[in-house]
């Protein structure tokens, strides 16, 4: 009977909230997903309670649409108390048992004590007792156990750190002796699946940024991505901490907010995925089908090109990655992007070629990757000729010959990521020929344009230029570019002389940077050039373990990880 009441209660909750009752239900094709926000904290007369976080449940309503869209059958709870999230936490858990996937997206207040982790109801008192943790709050693991009973899985997203008042009061906390005291939420694992933190340990989680905005810059970048198919879970975290940091650099005194990724084991997952193959119109599957052998391809062009919103060349010489294909997605359909290669655009090809090989926007087709890239590269642009040239280096044996030629043909034009990749190739020998005076000629052109790998690898090889690249580098990074502090942190520690550029390693680890990450633990965890801290060079050496690359990983383990954790 006491459950019925409380199930009644939930209903007229929802019920009575008519601007959100549109957001129940859902296919649940993709899985299922328990969305909690809380906001309306009960505060008592004496004003110790918990303070309200205004934008909580817009949250989630923000979020609620974009679940839906991709196919989640969702579980949105608005202002719960115990009673109503230890429900929906049991009926979540039964639901989840059939779901291929589950997501939670947590946004409200959180603590941890004696190494356990709790949320906070709407209706939690501030001050407690051991004995009475678990019946005011709510043991995360529970939450965890039951977004873990999906079959394939589950991801968490953790928003629970927006203010900076003190936590919890456990009145008998030091009960021991042993200094047990009440912290903020840290990392904890979800079994075969992730978290994505709105932010790391010590940093703020912005309610709104800018002040007044109706959500917080966690739940608008969230969403913002959800907007893009077939993000891979690691391109889609890159995305959204991109975007969190740009929300939030101007908040001041605190800075800006960096979001975490956190994981135990590798994970291929998409939060969103496409739902056909491809969606383009007939005009643009005119094209005829990809060519493979090793000559290029005559250009095909199909009917005018529709108005495209593309970064310009300056920044395509110098930028890559998924933060930018996020970019472009965001701002062109894959469709638009389709008829804009058919009709001969050869960024939009150049585009196209990277969406297909990496799978970032649509499934994964290698063929069509190489058509895209032969026909921008057909035209002489150098961003096709680059683009071709590291597809066949990478992808397919025997290639040496022309992936050589095509880097040499834009290097020529002055295209400084041409340059940068020529050079490394002529420094190692990678692809026969070896020429280390031209290939620092090549970092040193790249360098002048902007390119900043190209700058590290000329402070790295080139002595005599040493201190002419490093000066550029801290241009970089005063200028917010993290990707300076981050090739300042490497060189560093390469020369075993981190400790000169502590504040750059901090800055780089804060922003994502994985191997800055593994050199800031193991600064923390030896007080080099900064207040020794075993529990901090944990935290980082954990976030830094759960996205290196195999090779650096196995690089950098015995200099952090290995003495750490």
């Amino acid at each position: 009977m006491h459950r019925f009441f409380a199930l009644l209660a939930l209903v007229f909750a929802v019920l009575a909230s008519p601007a959100h009752a549109e957001c129940t239900g859902g296919s649940g094709e993709r899985g299922v997903a328990l969305l909690i926000g809380i906001s309306d904290y009960e505060t008592p007369e004496d004003s110790k309670g918990w303070s309200k976080l205004p934008n909580a449940v817009n949250d989630i309503d923000y979020v609620c649409d974009e679940f839906l869209r991709a196919g989640y059958k969702v579980f949105p709870l608005r202002d719960p108390t115990w009673e109503q999230l230890d429900l929906a936490i049991a009926d979540f858990h039964a639901a989840a048992l059939d779901a291929p996937s589950a997501i939670v997206y947590y946004a409200g207040h959180g603590f941890e004590f004696n190494g356990r982790q709790y949320i906070v109801p709407v209706d939690a008192p501030r001050t407690t007792r051991r004995n009475q943790l678990r019946s005011r709050f709510i043991p995360l693991q529970n939450v965890l156990d039951a977004a873990s009973s999906a079959q394939e899985f589950s991801l968490f997203f953790m928003d629970a750190c927006r203010t900076r008042d003190p936590v919890i009061s456990i009145e008998d906390a030091d009960r021991d002796g042993d200094g047990s005291a009440p912290g903020t939420i840290g990392l904890f694992t979800v079994p075969r699946g992730a978290v994505i933190f709105s932010t790391v340990a010590g940093r703020p989680a912005y309610d709104d940024a800018p002040a007044g905005a109706p959500q917080s810059p966690f739940a608008a970048a969230v969403a913002r991505n959800m907007a893009v198919p077939q993000l891979e879970l690691g391109d889609f975290y890159e995305n959204l901490h991109h975007d969190v940091v740009d929300l939030t650099k101007a908040m001041m005194p605190n800075g800006p907010q960096y979001p975490a990724l956190y994981k135990v084991a590798p994970a291929k997952f998409y939060l969103v995925e496409t739902l056909t193959e491809d969606t383009v119109s007939p005009r643009a599957e005119a094209t005829p089908a990809p060519t493979v052998e090793g000559t290029p391809v005559p250009v095909t062009r199909g009917a005018e090109s529709p108005a495209l919103d593309l970064p310009s060349m300056e920044r395509l010489a110098v930028e890559d990655g998924p933060v930018l294909i996020g970019e472009i997605l965001k701002k062109n359909t894959l469709e638009t992007l389709t008829q804009g290669a058919a009709a001969g655009d050869p960024v939009a090809q150049y585009v196209l070629g990277y969406i297909y090989q990496h799978g970032t926007g649509a499934k994964p087709d290698k063929a069509k990757a190489r058509h895209w890239f032969e026909q921008s590269a057909a035209q002489d642009h150098p961003l096709g000729q680059t683009a071709l040239a590291y597809f066949l280096d990478r992808e397919e044996q025997g290639q040496a010959e022309r992936v050589l030629a095509l880097y040499e043909a834009a290097a020529a034009k002055g295209f400084a990521k041409a340059q940068s990749q020529l050079g490394y190739a002529l420094w190692y020998g990678t692809l026969g020929a070896k020429d280390r005076d031209r290939a620092i000629s090549l970092f040193e052109q790249a360098s002048a344009s902007g390119h900043v790998f190209a700058t590290y690898a000329l402070a790295q090889y080139a002595p005599d230029k040493a201190e002419l690249a490093e000066g550029r580098l801290r241009k970089i990074a005063a200028a917010g570019n993290a990707e300076g502090d981050n090739w300042l942190c490497e060189l560093y520690y390469v020369k075993r002389k981190a400790a000169s550029v502590v504040n750059h390693c901090e800055a780089a680890a804060l922003a994502g940077y994985p191997a800055a990450r593994a050199i800031w633990a193991g600064m923390l965890a030896r007080g080099e050039g900064v207040e020794r801290d075993d529990k901090q060079a944990q935290y980082w050496a954990r976030l830094a373990l759960t996205e290196l690359d195999p090779v650096t990983r196995k690089e950098l383990y015995d200099y952090t990880a290995k003495k750490i954790l």
